[in-house]
């Protein structure tokens, strides 16, 4: 698993100006901005005059401050259009957050990640669930990417493993390949995958991919979808009761794809 090297370090530059101000509560000045992302002002300045140019942020003429620009809702909702599931996907989606009133994610397969396409937050107290709609999540540490991997042939399962990287994002992670190797085959003959902690501390998810077999030989990973709640609520009864259901949607909804 070797390290990747990029072309064109401006890009990453302004990956991460992106993702400042994506979670940035309000517009932000260019020191701040600077501060925040570890760019020096005269190299930030002229990234952001680019990006104003194209559109990718907005600069207030009054108090000079920065936002997110009005390309990406021409973008977004390019991209939504491509995410849609039909009704019986978001039925069952419904279905099991009325069941549980835990916290529910549904997820598109693309480019080895999982791309969150709908979330719907429990009503009850939880630790911090750090995910939005169009966040991605890594295969290896999630629940929902966990079981696309399970859905991988081997071929396609070694390449991924080749090509990646696996960062620990908690102590639990798991970051070896023997190990998540290990864990596919188990997800394999569940039919489910299991979070625990994993990809984020106090977070304990559930989860189940999502695929389209069009005749014998071909079969589309179309997706993911996972039950998330924090680990003090996640008791041996109450996880057997969201597998249960769990199952019984991707069995539901795979029969109507």
């Amino acid at each position: 698993m070797g390290d990747k090297k990029f072309y064109g370090t401006v890009l990453l530059k302004a990956d991460l100006i992106l993702n400042y101000l994506y979670k940035a509560s309000s517009p932000q000045p260019l020191s701040t901005i600077a501060e925040e992302t570890g760019l020096t002002k005269s190299n930030l300045s002229k990234i952001l005059e680019t990006m104003e140019h194209i559109g990718f942020v907005t600069r207030n003429k009054t108090d000079k401050m920065y936002s997110l620009g009005p390309k990406f809702i021409k973008y977004s909702s390019k991209q939504l259009e491509l995410y849609q599931f039909n009704n019986k996907v978001l039925d069952e989606i419904d279905d099991l957050y009325n069941t549980f009133d835990e916290t529910v994610h549904l997820g598109v397969f693309q480019n080895d990640q999982i791309i969150t396409s709908k979330k719907i937050q429990s009503s009850q107290s939880v630790v911090c669930i750090s995910s939005d709609v169009g966040d991605t999540k890594d295969l290896y540490s999630s629940a929902m990417g966990k079981a696309v991997l399970a859905e991988m042939d081997d071929k396609r399962l070694f390449a991924y493993i080749n090509e990646n990287n696996f960062i620990a994002k908690t102590d639990k992670t798991i970051a070896s390949a023997k190990k998540l190797l290990s864990e596919v085959e188990r997800i394999r003959t569940k039919g489910y995958s299991i979070d625990n902690e994993e990809n984020e501390e106090g977070v304990f998810c559930i989860g189940t991919a999502i695929v389209k077999e069009r005749d014998e030989e071909t079969r589309e990973i179309v997706g993911a979808f996972s039950v998330s709640l924090p680990v003090y609520r996640a008791t041996e009864e109450k996880v057997a009761e969201i597998v249960e259901s769990l199952l019984e949607a991707k069995q539901s909804i795979q029969s109507h794809l």
